[in-house]
């Protein structure tokens, strides 16, 4: 995909698809996208909806009056209640009408617009006005200013598209939907039985689907946008891809590392490069938190208390979204230098004679701890990027935290920087988050198993901020910090300055000359 070159009219582009030409002197029509921005979260997939393989033309006020609210209701509906990934294949039905240019036939024009989702994962305990729209649902409307949306079932769209379009006996939008048996899985997919094969729906390490040609459109608006792909993602690549992309499924990888120094070791995601001082323990370990081939983000991992001491991470400005539908995971280098330096799910790769539970936390230490959930100290809200939010599900990235606490004043406190560092920073800020221990533990069939922190902590350094945003804002930049009591009660989080902060923690742990960011993080 590729902006449209200043000599672009010599280049043939106008044979197989529609150019900017084409709409210049169309005052009827608005270029409208199917897949649009506002279903879209990370800068790169919104800037990949600007392309004219995605857009139909559509009747001037059509999408500010009657198909972007629906656009954003569909948007709220799903942010509330899809706890999975949500599949939307957007797309039209043709007129018979064009768009003219120099007295030739160019684009056709679209007759209606429609759209249908797909969510298996959805909160069953909604109101039933919501709950019936689930799993699955659609709805169309005629490409005109004055018209209405109308919501259907997916078998309604099937049977409304079949009088307005030539389509093949078997027309299916979503796999198994018009079978009788809602959404069952064809043969084909019943054959991939094992969890690799079906890595698209799961998240996991080795996702096998192979990506196909895509199918070339003999006409130059899209009457869906699809891109073909073996496994179950390929049932619903139309016009809307995956809230992650089976494409983006490769490996998880973390690492055990001497330094975060270097540069394939996460240094990007501190300060100056440089990691905090003055921890000390003889059972520390550095692991630098990859993914994709990409560093996320950096911990200090105990590895006799089975607890990060810290999670150090770059924060990426979010709009607060904290579900990803993957399974959590361990760091095999942990157990043994020579393991695979891959993150990998517990649900496919624990091998109990591997003796991952010596070195940290595995999912049965949290089975039956009513009083703790697992918290991540680099939390999911604070990244943007979907791939960034996969790298935060890691025991190694886990504490045990009160739940009242946890979904209390600690998550008010994250959503607190979460905006201020959104409307207040201009450059990178980093984040260090960490806790200090307790004689607290989990047990697991009489052993001590986890250690309970006693006090989480935060502090964030961004050099580069709003020198305008009001005072009781602009003090705690560059740099601010705060801590609260991880406690059922008496759990408030409290903000100091970055010494204030170092000097409680100097109370209550074993640190050497601490000094959590370099130079106090110093303009």
């Amino acid at each position: 995909m590729q902006p449209f070159p200043q000599d672009y009219i010599h280049m043939n582009f106008d044979d197989m698809q529609a150019t900017l030409d084409d709409y210049n002197n169309a005052i009827m029509y608005e270029r409208g996208a199917l897949n649009p921005e506002v279903h879209q979260h990370d800068h790169d997939d919104k800037s990949a909806t600007y392309t004219l393989t995605n857009v139909v033309p559509v009747v001037s006020g059509f999408v500010s009056t009657v198909w972007r609210k629906q656009e954003d209701a569909l948007r709220k509906r799903l942010n509330n209640y899809c706890l999975g990934k949500a599949y939307i294949v957007t797309g039209v039905t043709t007129s018979g009408k064009y768009i003219n240019w120099r007295n030739m036939k160019r684009v056709a024009v679209p007759s209606y617009l429609w759209s249908a989702y797909c969510c298996m994962d959805y909160d069953h305990s909604i109101p039933y006005s919501e709950r019936y729209m689930f799993p699955a649902f659609a709805h169309y409307a005629l490409n005109s200013k004055s018209s209405e949306v109308v919501e259907v079932s997916i078998q309604q769209l099937k049977e409304f598209l079949k009088k307005k379009m030539f389509v093949d006996s078997n027309f299916q939008i979503f796999a198994g939907a018009d079978n009788g048996k809602q959404f069952a899985p064809s043969a084909d997919q019943k054959k991939q039985s094992s969890l690799r094969d079906r890595c698209c729906d799961r998240l996991v390490p080795g996702c096998s689907a192979v990506v196909k040609d895509v199918i070339k459109p003999k006409r130059r608006n899209p009457f869906f946008m699809i891109k073909p792909t073996s496994g179950m993602c390929a049932l619903a690549f139309l016009a809307f891809v995956s809230l992650v992309s089976c494409a983006l499924l490769q490996g998880v990888q973390a690492r055990v590392v001497e330094e975060f120094s270097h540069a394939d070791s996460c240094k990007d995601s501190l300060y100056m490069g440089t990691p905090p001082r003055g921890f000390i323990s003889s059972s520390l370990r550095k692991i630098c938190q990859r993914y994709g081939n990409t560093p996320r983000y950096v911990t200090l991992y105990d590895a006799s208390k089975h607890i990060p001491v810290y999670s150090g991470y770059t924060f990426k400005k979010s709009d607060g979204e904290m579900r990803v539908d993957v399974p959590w995971m361990f760091e095999p280098q942990l157990a043994s230098p020579k393991s695979s330096s891959n993150m990998e799910p517990f649900l496919t790769t624990l091998n109990p004679h591997m003796n991952i539970d010596d070195t940290q936390a595995v999912l049965e230490d949290y089975a039956n701890t009513v009083q703790y959930e697992r918290g991540q100290l680099n939390p999911a809200v604070h990244q943007a990027d979907q791939l960034d939010k996969v790298a935060t599900y890691t025991l190694t990235n886990v504490v045990p935290q009160s739940k009242e606490f946890k979904t209390g004043s600690w998550a008010k406190y994250l959503d607190l920087i979460r905006r201020r560092l959104n409307n207040y920073c201009q450059g990178t800020a980093y984040v260090v988050t960490g806790v200090t221990t307790s004689g607290h533990t989990i047990h697991r069939k009489n052993v001590d198993r986890i250690t309970v922190p006693e006090y989480l902590w935060s502090a964030y350094c961004c050099t580069k901020f709003d020198q305008n945003a009001p005072y009781f804002e602009r003090y705690k930049f560059p740099t601010f910090a705060a801590y609260g009591l991880n406690n059922r009660a008496n759990n408030h989080v409290v903000e100091v300055s970055l010494q204030n902060l170092e000097a409680f923690i100097k109370e209550r742990m074993e640190v050497d000359n601490l000094q959590i960011f370099y130079d106090n993080c110093m303009i």
